[in-house]
């Protein structure tokens, strides 16, 4: 599972832990965590254990695994990284181990930042393509959108229509194409060629920000993936739907 909390989830902490019980992930990562305590506390609630990737930065990449974890680290290449990533190793009931990488990239829809966006990946990249012929996953609020995805530039906030504006009407896209080039298979297009998945903003979504990529070998034990859009109140709980992949492992 991946899920953008919004600034921290403040004001919103039980509404998120409504979701997370729903859901009942046995890894999941978290973007804009301010609170390590509250992670601490949401494992507690959920049987897990969390790893916080905290730094100087405004906001963490969290994990919370119920599965055990058998190493993780905490990297902050910069440049380019604006946000620490997170590298863990968990092993799965089977005795598979799964290696995980989550990551927040820089947002917004300027070319300029999509060139930010591209370094960031790269460097993550660097330490993921070292195990592409394992079972390893890439996750998390990539801040772009896909090479096939659409999305609704009218509605989209006004600064972000007219940063479009500004570049002739154009997104672009240069950090999910590394990720594909690289090997690694989007799971939610992999299954679903045509449905939009958008996963922001909850109340009128109109792009897909957040993804799950699998290595090659991890992609024939996938079995499902969706945007997460029950309970009801998860639409309150943030602006970003999660989003989950279901492997048979």
């Amino acid at each position: 599972m991946t899920y953008n909390i919004r600034n921290g989830g403040r004001g919103r902490e039980q509404a998120l832990l409504e979701v997370l019980h729903h859901v009942q992930p046995d890894v999941a990562v978290f973007q804009e965590v301010r609170n390590p305590q509250l992670m601490e506390d949401w494992a507690r609630s959920l049987g897990m254990r969390a790893m916080i990737a905290g730094g100087r930065s405004l906001f963490s990449v969290a994990l919370l695994s119920r599965l055990p974890v058998v190493s993780w680290q905490r990297h902050r290449p910069f440049p380019p990284m604006l946000n620490p990533f997170l590298e863990a190793e968990v092993e799965c009931l089977s005795g598979k181990r799964l290696r995980v990488y989550g990551v927040h990239l820089v947002p917004w829809y300027s070319v300029l930042m999509e060139w930010w966006r591209r370094w960031e990946i790269r460097a993550v990249l660097q330490r993921a393509r070292a195990h592409l012929q394992d079972l390893c996953l890439l996750l998390g609020d990539f801040n772009t959108i896909g090479p096939s995805d659409t999305t609704s530039v009218r509605a989209m906030p006004l600064p972000l229509q007219l940063m479009i504006l500004a570049q002739g009407g154009r997104i672009y896209r240069f950090a999910i194409p590394e990720v594909l080039r690289a090997g690694f298979v989007d799971c939610f297009r992999e299954l679903h060629p045509n449905d939009a998945g958008h996963t922001l903003p909850t109340s009128a979504p109109n792009a897909r920000l957040d993804f799950i990529f699998a290595s090659p070998p991890l992609r024939p034990f996938l079995r499902a993936c969706a945007v997460v859009r029950e309970p009801d109140r998860v639409r309150e709980a943030s602006d970003h739907f999660p989003v989950v992949a279901e492997f048979d492992l």
